[in-house]
């Protein structure tokens, strides 16, 4: 995968359907390892990604997408804070 985005969800493990993961999920990551929800930069698409294929980011910036303001209070420092819904 080569996009940006920011992490705004994890389960613990694989937590999707065996369909999806046999007809979506490209290289078979282990499915008991935390699997996180990403907001893709310049898209409004959510994917979910096995932990295997993260990586940090060189340079940090704002990632644009329309969840944005609905998942963080801010962003400062190269950081996104978490908005908590009660």
């Amino acid at each position: 995968y080569y996009y940006r985005g920011v992490v705004m969800g994890v389960d613990c493990e694989y937590s999707k359907t065996k369909d999806f993961y046999e007809k979506k999920v490209l290289g078979r990551p282990d499915m008991s390892r935390p699997w996180y929800y990403i907001l893709i930069d310049g898209g409004d698409d959510v994917s979910y990604i096995a932990e295997e294929h993260l990586d940090a980011p060189s340079h940090f910036s704002p990632v644009s997408h329309p969840m944005i303001e609905d998942c963080f209070t801010k962003y400062s420092e190269g950081r996104y804070h978490f908005q908590y819904h009660s």
